[in-house]
C-alpha cells in the first residue's frame, strides 16, 4: 500500500498491488487486465464463539436462509408460501433484488444482511449502539428507506414471545435488498446479523446471533405475522 502519510484521507492512487513484475507486457502476458479480480483469501476460522473470515457479508445470510429452509421442510400447514431467494449485485444498485417481483409474486419479504456494531474501539456507540452477541437486529430505517413498521414490529413480537434476544436498530449509512423490494410494492423488513469489521477479509460474527436469527425466522414463519396490541 502506498501513501506514507496515514493522517490524510486515502485516495485511489494510494492503492496498488506489487506483483514483482517489471514490464507492462509481462502483466498482459499473464492475462491481467483492467477488471481482473484481486481478493484477500484468508481461511474462515472460529475464535471462541466468533466466526471470522471474508465474505460473512453475505455467506452468513445464505447459511441462515438455508438453515431456515431445512427446519421448515416437510411442514405442510405453514401460514405462508415460503420462497428463499439469493440475489446478486446488491452493492452496485440492488440489481438482483429489483427483479425478484417479476419472477415471484410476493406479499411480504424479509431481507437478510450484515448489521454494523459499535462495540469496538474507534466506533461511536451513540451512532452504532448494537453489539456482537446481542441478538439479531431488526432494522427500522437506513439511508435508503423506512422498512415496514408492521412487519418489523411483528418480528419483535415473535422474538419476545419466544424469548429470543433482538436489537432494534437504525442505520445511518446503509442499504439493503429490502429497499428494492419496497420500491416494487412489497412489504419488507430487514433482519441483520451483527458483524464487526464489515467489508474486510476478517469480518466477525457471533454464532449465537446466527442461531437466534434462524430461530426467529422459523418461529415467525410458523406463527405468521403477529399484530402489536394497541
Amino acid at each position: 500500500v502506498g501513501g506514507p502519510d496515514h493522517q490524510r484521507e486515502w485516495v485511489w492512487n494510494d492503492w496498488f498491488v506489487d506483483m514483482g513484475i517489471r514490464s507492462r507486457q509481462e502483466v498482459l502476458d499473464l492475462g491481467i487486465r483492467p477488471g481482473a479480480r484481486v481478493i484477500w483469501n484468508p481461511k474462515t476460522r472460529r475464535i471462541g464463539q466468533n466466526i471470522v473470515g471474508k465474505a460473512m457479508d453475505d455467506r452468513v445470510a445464505t447459511a441462515i436462509a438455508t438453515a431456515v429452509g431445512e427446519q421448515l421442510a416437510g411442514i405442510d400447514d405453514l401460514p405462508f408460501e415460503l420462497w428463499l431467494a439469493s440475489t446478486v449485485q446488491e452493492e452496485n444498485g440492488l440489481l438482483g433484488a429489483s427483479s425478484l417481483p417479476d419472477e415471484i409474486q410476493l406479499d411480504l419479504a424479509i431481507a437478510l444482511d450484515v448489521g454494523m456494531v459499535g462495540d469496538i474501539p474507534g466506533v461511536n456507540e451513540v451512532d452504532w449502539p448494537s453489539k456482537l452477541g446481542g441478538g439479531p437486529m431488526i432494522v427500522y430505517q437506513d439511508a435508503m428507506c423506512h422498512y415496514s413498521r408492521r412487519l418489523s414490529d411483528s418480528l419483535i413480537d415473535v422474538a419476545e414471545r419466544n424469548e429470543i434476544p433482538v436489537q432494534a436498530a437504525i442505520f445511518q449509512h446503509f442499504g439493503s435488498d429490502g429497499a428494492a423490494l419496497i420500491k416494487r410494492g412489497v412489504d419488507s423488513a430487514l433482519l441483520a446479523y451483527p458483524t464487526r469489521y464489515t467489508h474486510s477479509p476478517f469480518e466477525t460474527c457471533d454464532e449465537t446471533d446466527i442461531e437466534n436469527s434462524v430461530k426467529l425466522l422459523v418461529e415467525f414463519i410458523k406463527q405468521g405475522p403477529v399484530q402489536r396490541q394497541a
